[in-house]
């Protein structure tokens, strides 16, 4: 193909073909030439298939979720055939938080593919949360469950069924406690926030102690569950963290020049320390937690048209 494109450089659906090939041969040590080669199939040719392609590496590999959303975006306003466009794009909108707009493209996505993709189904699902239609999310996510147990799914119908007012989320929880796939998409800490959630708060212990290693900072409310029944493992975790970033501290130390470089990472490293040293006082009550920010979505697979190992149709 190498061979091929330095004879006819123009040839678009050869250049999307190489880049293909590169990101499926890792061997190939060609991964740095795939943006490249899918951009220039773009300008060369836009289309449906050349945008997707192109948006699909700048929102999947590069996070650059808004610069794919302009690259697709015209192409989806021409009404596509194929459900990849559509849902690549609802799920850009849904990691920049343009949930309704996240809603539209993917409910457009479930309904071309009948609803047979879980992993539309369950980001279809997030963005009615993030909505706060929770009713509708509980309603998707028990369809999704009924056609394959799902941890990640599991795990946000328990978060959407708390937010309508349900506390009582125990069977949910068990049924991801006791599943193979326990300790890999939603480990210990998950579910210590969901029984926390449900003010069960010795549960929510339990569960914590299967694996105490976490950030006091990031979760506060397990640092409260912690305090509450473990003061000796909270004052150990917090010296740990205060020790961590006093090393931190001194790597940056070493490595100031002249300019000062390295002052803001240490101001920021001692407002922790300073947080740290002063959390017990922020732990006399239970802390909030922000159930929107816990919904998981799931990897949106290969939507790459012309790709041959995952069998995708080789245009719209």
């Amino acid at each position: 193909m190498e061979k091929e494109l330095s004879s006819d450089c123009n040839d678009a659906a050869l250049l999307n073909s190489l880049a293909i090939a590169y990101l499926m041969n890792p061997e190939a040590n060609g991964y740095n030439k795939v943006d490249g080669l899918l951009k220039q199939a773009f300008t060369i040719n836009p289309s449906v298939k050349t945008a997707n392609n192109y948006a699909y590496q700048l929102i999947c590999d590069n996070f650059e979720y808004q610069k794919g959303i302009d690259v697709l975006q015209p192409f989806v306003d021409l009404t596509p055939r194929s459900f990849m466009p559509y849902n690549l794009l609802g799920f850009a909108y849904l990691k920049i938080e343009r949930y309704e707009l996240a809603n539209k493209y993917l409910s457009i996505a479930a309904k071309l593919t009948e609803s047979k993709n879980l992993s539309i189904c369950n980001n279809l699902a997030v963005s009615f949360s993030l909505r706060n239609l929770n009713k509708e999310a509980c309603q998707l996510y028990t369809t999704i469950l009924e056609k394959k147990p799902i941890n990640e799914t599991i795990y946000n119908k328990a978060l959407a069924s708390v937010e309508l007012g349900c506390t009582d989320i125990s069977s949910l929880i068990e049924q991801i406690h006791e599943s193979a796939s326990y300790m890999s998409s939603i480990d210990n800490i998950d579910l210590s926030v969901l029984y926390y959630l449900s003010n069960d708060y010795p549960s929510s212990y339990q569960c914590l102690m299967e694996n105490c290693n976490f950030s006091l900072l990031d979760w506060k409310s397990l640092s409260f569950v912690l305090y509450r029944y473990n003061r000796a493992k909270f004052e150990e975790l917090k010296q740990d963290a205060v020790c961590q970033r006093e090393l931190w501290k001194e790597d940056l130390y070493d490595n100031v020049d002249d300019e000062g470089c390295g002052e803001v990472e240490v101001a920021s490293l001692n407002n922790e320390i300073q947080e740290l040293e002063n959390l017990e006082c922020c732990l006399e009550c239970p802390p909030a937690v922000n159930a929107k920010e816990l919904y998981h979505t799931l990897p949106i697979g290969c939507m790459l048209f012309d790709c041959k190992v995952c069998n995708n149709p080789f245009d719209d």
